[in-house]
């Protein structure tokens, strides 16, 4: 662990500086992908990276299920999306849009709002797919309680909500590629590989040497330590007056 700590410290120091080195940036980032593909792994390094703000449309929904009353892991989770969510579903993406679109240098971590219309906007739409046994694999190894089969019936659940509300299907892949800019299968790949296809795409001239360094912090500390770390910067948005709002309707 000391070994891990000395790598961040460094990193922490260079990565500080990235802003004078990145060249031709999009100012806002959509990431969204498959349950255990990754997108919420790659976006939260991602804002590490880059300094960008992070708001995951995931927190809000779990926020307000505690509010509610609901657990917001595992089973009950599930019960909630399948009896609550769907009310709710419209006014959350309204706010969560809101939000990504009022600030500058921001990345929204996301099912389904690279789906959505943002012409004008200067965005990159990012999807990352994986094959479903190695999704698997991932969310045994990381021993989360929402395994893959509660993922995918919220998964599920929630493409029929968003078939019904918005018309589109988050699990055709035509659709998906149509939407987004950039589709990245990550079933062959590691966390700095998936990184290093978005730092291309946005021209940002990180070194791949670094991108697995960050990698392996992750693996050493996990995905709380970045969110620690990007709220201990001011970078990770609060959730709780969007979910205020939500209980007012």
């Amino acid at each position: 662990m000391l070994f891990y700590s000395m790598i961040f410290k460094i990193f922490e120091l260079v990565f500080l500086k990235y802003g004078v080195y990145i060249i031709n940036m999009k100012s806002k980032i959509i990431i969204s992908g498959q349950p255990g593909a990754g997108s919420t792994t790659i976006s939260l390094i991602l804002s590490f990276l880059l300094k960008y703000k992070y708001i995951y449309t995931g927190m809000v929904q779990r926020d307000l299920a505690k509010a509610l009353g609901y657990d917001s892991e595992g089973e009950a989770f599930v019960r909630y999306t399948k009896e609550k969510e769907s009310k709710y579903d419209k006014d959350v993406d309204k706010l969560v849009r809101a939000e990504f679109l009022k600030n500058e240098n921001i990345i929204l971590d996301s099912k389904i709002h690279g789906f959505f219309d943002y012409s004008g906007v200067d965005v990159l739409k990012v999807y990352v797919i994986c094959s479903k046994e190695k999704r698997n694999q991932r969310i045994v190894a990381q021993g989360r309680k929402d395994g893959l089969e509660l993922l995918d019936q919220r998964e599920k659940a929630n493409r029929g909500g968003w078939l019904a509300i918005y018309g589109f299907d988050i699990l055709d892949e035509k659709q998906i590629r149509e939407k987004y800019d950039l589709v990245i299968d990550s079933t062959r790949q590691n966390i700095s590989q998936t990184l290093k296809e978005i730092v291309d795409k946005l021209d940002a001239n990180i070194p791949e040497t670094d991108l697995v360094n960050i990698s392996e912090v992750y693996w050493a500390k996990g995905k709380t330590f970045f969110r620690e770390e990007l709220a201990k910067q001011n970078l990770l948005l609060d959730t709780k007056p969007i979910v205020n709002e939500l209980l007012k309707l």
